[in-house]
């Protein structure tokens, strides 16, 4: 039948369309709450592709021009404040001068400025650039606003900002008159379904262009209601979906220093500069959130508390991999393998570690070329964690009738940050452990860092785009209690596996007989 006659569409594809949309609400009442609609000066960073960026640890840093910041002042917070003192990871820094961004010293080059901050090779001095001690903030603004290269800086970041905002509102718009005319049976068809789901990815890089915007209009002492509240609402949204990267770093870092006490931006910037490598910022929170005046009778959770306890191991195994990756880079003779899965939330590309775990890959090229993967579901997806596919049986017991070598055990095994790809292995119980040699077609995606990954599991891959993608995926847990009357909605899943390149000829896979006893 074709697509213009096709009025009667499964029930799946609708249920999609109505989780993607329904999904995003929050953050649409976001952006009209706050004033997106309303005409307004603002503030201009240059955008970036957060799905494609290196950890902090490999990626450069662009220059920008050495311009002054000035204080904003306090950032209303709402709800779910802790008792975190105002200012507390600034003054946390202790004595030596160093680079800062948002109060906090960094190593220089760690942060990419993307235009929003001097390098920390050009920062000027504080006597420079740092109000006087018995100079207000307002006193510091006037002295700013008589510089004709901050004033210029100023107004083209308050154009980028407004036209990042006019840009999120149209794609908003246009989203939902797809989805309303999908509704009321205007356009039922397959093409009218891709759209809206084309139109999904327009919306949510519009979200991270206007995020950019609204924090370099900030950091120059802009203080725009709407564009703080923006930020306040976005850090929220990255927090609950597990999008931990430079970008949420540097907007949860800024207002932390401007007096904001919530504490889920504290915990989003702990657990990103965890997993991108800035560990001397992480240290200094969890210092903080650690005192018992802080969270007061607030339980330290399972998350926070892994990270803050391993924080050397994680640092050492974050050095160890950066160390590798800037070796790939040097060699683009070693190319490495790539594969596109093309998931209901977005495309997510991953690259493959052919040279340390080539069994592990040779396997998982040979199944997506096969097209195993093609339509298997997410059927675990567990919040700060992990993200599991690859069963066909869809109850976790699935595989492919092969078993794979482990590789973990070599020298030159890789670690598990976040974006790591793991195969997935039989678990002997609840303890942790696995039964060697048990992986086949499941594997996992890290959301977080997971300092036991390559001690016990195969690492065989990363995330190179798309992360977010990933973040986004539905929470799924089968273990979890359902609560009577409670409508479970299906889990994301993996469109289609596309092998994007590979050498022509593969390693030959390690494999071994299911039926000879397994080490236990």
């Amino acid at each position: 039948m074709s697509d213009s006659n096709f009025s009667h569409p499964p029930v799946i594809p609708m249920i999609w369309l109505a989780r993607s949309f329904f999904s995003a609400a929050p953050l649409i009442c976001a952006v009209f709450a706050s004033g997106v609609l309303q005409s307004a000066a603002a503030q201009t960073p240059i955008a970036r592709d957060p799905a494609a960026q290196e950890p902090a640890g490999v990626q450069n840093t662009p220059s920008s021009a050495n311009l002054k910041v000035a204080p904003v002042g306090t950032v209303q917070t709402a709800s779910q404040e802790a008792n975190l003192p105002a200012g507390a990871a600034a003054s946390q820094a202790g004595t030596k001068t160093s680079p800062t961004v948002s109060g906090i010293p960094v190593d220089a080059g760690a942060l990419p400025t993307a235009g929003v901050l001097p390098t920390a090779g050009e920062q000027s001095s504080a006597s420079e650039t740092a109000p006087s001690a018995d100079m207000t903030p307002e006193q510091y603004r006037e002295e700013l606003l008589k510089d004709p290269e901050y004033v210029a800086e100023l107004d083209k970041r308050a154009a980028a900002y407004k036209k990042s905002r006019e840009n999120l509102v149209k794609a908003v718009a246009d989203q939902r008159e797809t989805f309303v005319r999908y509704l009321n049976h205007d356009v039922r068809t397959s093409a009218a379904r891709q759209l809206f789901f084309d139109q999904r990815d327009v919306v949510q890089n519009a979200l991270d262009e206007h995020f950019d915007t609204a924090l370099a209009l900030t950091m120059m002492g802009e203080y725009n209601k709407d564009a703080i509240t923006f930020l306040v609402t976005m850090i929220q949204h990255r927090f609950e979906n597990s999008i931990y990267d430079l970008s949420t770093l540097q907007g949860a870092t800024f207002l932390m220093d401007n007096n904001s006490q919530l504490e889920y931006i504290w915990k989003a910037a702990a657990r990103s500069a965890v997993a991108t490598g800035q560990f001397d910022t992480a240290r200094k929170i969890y210092e903080i959130l650690k005192k018992p005046e802080v969270l007061g009778d607030k339980e330290f959770n399972e998350t926070d508390g892994a990270l803050s306890f391993y924080l050397d191991d994680h640092e050492k195994q974050f050095n160890e991999e950066m160390e590798v990756r800037k070796q790939e880079q040097e060699t683009p003779k070693n190319k490495l393998p790539r594969v596109n899965l093309k998931t209901t939330q977005g495309d997510v590309e991953v690259e493959l570690y052919i040279n340390q775990a080539p069994s592990a890959v040779s396997h998982f090229i040979k199944l997506v070329e096969s097209g195993f993967y093609d339509g298997l579901d997410f059927q675990l997806v567990i919040q700060d964690m992990l993200a599991l596919t690859g069963d066909p049986n869809g109850d976790g017991l699935g595989n492919s009738g092969q078993f794979l070598k482990d590789e973990h055990q070599r020298e030159d095994a890789r670690h598990g940050l976040r974006g790591s790809l793991l195969m997935a292995k039989i678990p002997k119980d609840e303890s942790g452990n696995f039964f060697s040699d048990s992986g086949s077609s499941q594997f996992t995606i890290l959301l977080l860092p997971l300092v036991s990954a390559s001690e016990k599991q195969t690492v065989f891959g990363r995330v190179t785009k798309g992360m977010n993608a990933i973040s986004r995926l539905r929470r799924v847990d089968p273990n979890k209690k359902k609560e009577k009357g409670e409508i479970v909605q299906p889990p994301d899943s993996i469109i289609e596996a596309t092998v994007l390149w590979r050498p022509e000829t593969l390693p030959e896979p390690v494999y071994v007989d299911p039926a000879e006893p397994r080490q236990r």
